[in-house]
């Protein structure tokens, strides 16, 4: 889906997005043989697990957490007993949650990851640390489906689990940063649509734990695409929105976090953007004529496109901004999509 309409917008208004994209297609188009050797390298370190590559990454994603706190603060949130009370949706190895641990050693820490043995990362956080640790396939809850019954047509539907993990707390701070692994062990037919499936996945279950006034902080994927995009304005209806990108980690690579602080679970808004993204989960999990999954990303790229010119959404351009121009000035800087 190439999301035409949002990136010839931005294009057009936005300089250090057309900055991005130049390099963007000299790396991925120009320089193909280059840029594919690269991003090829890149996936076969990501995939040789090792307990020193577990390591980096834990070290790694401890450094993203402490400059995210730098720029956003987000490992302040309002808090209403005093002592913080966190959710870290897919924590392995847990980077964030022992960041939050620093910053609070007296923090009540809660998490949910994909175990080892389906191919998860390795826990690295001491778990006399931890108040709670579910092990599971967080798109797998037949809580997402808000009560509707699971079609019995579909081939994994004796897999899909009816516990819900810590439904009666309530957390002053939930982290989404689950990634689609390509160790996962699933069916092919999730391929497609598994993306999808794991942000509206994350989003339900923090939306529904979240406290009021608390603050979620998402992992997402150029700005410039349909999901992203859409999520990044909706959630400026009912919370303050800032956006981050690591510049020390990640600089060339797409990846952004959405901070949303002060969230309003009472608000209309809310409750809006949370019907949608169960309805977003069904439609990636059972739409399509095999009923196995449908991606619909781009569907309402319109209503998009509406939301960003909408005058209370002009801080797009604002939040996209510097996450662009990271990106702009790493790329720059590579053999594959840097000046020639």
């Amino acid at each position: 889906m190439e999301y035409r309409y949002i990136k010839a917008y931005f294009y057009q208004k936005e300089p250090e997005f057309a900055r991005l994209l130049e390099y963007r297609i000299r790396g991925w188009h120009e320089n193909k043989e280059k840029g594919d050797a690269h991003f090829q390298a890149q996936r076969q370190s990501a995939d040789a697990s090792s307990l020193l590559g577990e390591k980096y990454f834990f070290k790694m994603m401890i450094e993203i957490a402490r400059e995210m706190h730098e720029q956003t603060s987000v490992l302040s949130p309002n808090t209403a007993s005093g002592k913080i009370k966190v959710l870290d949706v897919c924590m392995a190895p847990g980077g964030f949650t022992a960041a939050a641990l620093e910053e609070h050693p007296r923090g009540e820490l809660y998490a949910i990851t994909l175990p080892k043995s389906m191919g998860g990362h390795q826990a690295l956080v001491p778990m006399d640390k931890l108040r709670g640790l579910k092990e599971l396939d967080i798109t797998m809850l037949r809580e997402l489906a808000d009560g509707d019954e699971i079609p019995k047509t579909h081939p994994e539907c004796a897999n899909f689990r009816i516990e819900k993990p810590y439904k009666f707390h309530k957390f002053d701070l939930a982290f989404c940063d689950g990634m689609v692994l390509r160790t996962h062990k699933r069916a092919t037919y999730r391929e497609q649509t598994e993306r999808l499936r794991l942000t509206t996945s994350q989003l339900i279950i923090a939306m529904t734990r979240v406290a009021n006034g608390g603050t979620i902080a998402l992992l997402q994927h150029k700005l410039d695409s349909w999901m992203p995009a859409r999520i990044v304005c909706t959630f400026s209806r009912f919370s303050k929105v800032q956006v981050f990108k690591p510049q020390k980690k990640h600089a060339s690579r797409s990846s952004f976090y959405m901070v949303a602080k002060y969230i309003d679970t009472d608000s209309e808004g809310f409750r809006e953007c949370l019907k949608r993204l169960r309805e977003d989960w069904w439609e990636a999990t059972f739409g399509g004529e095999g009923g196995t999954g449908r991606c619909a990303d781009g569907d309402d790229e319109d209503s998009v496109m509406r939301q960003i010119n909408d005058s209370a959404n002009t801080n797009a351009f604002r939040l996209g901004r510097p996450v662009w121009k990271i990106q702009a000035d790493a790329l720059a800087k590579t053999e594959y999509a840097g000046s020639e």
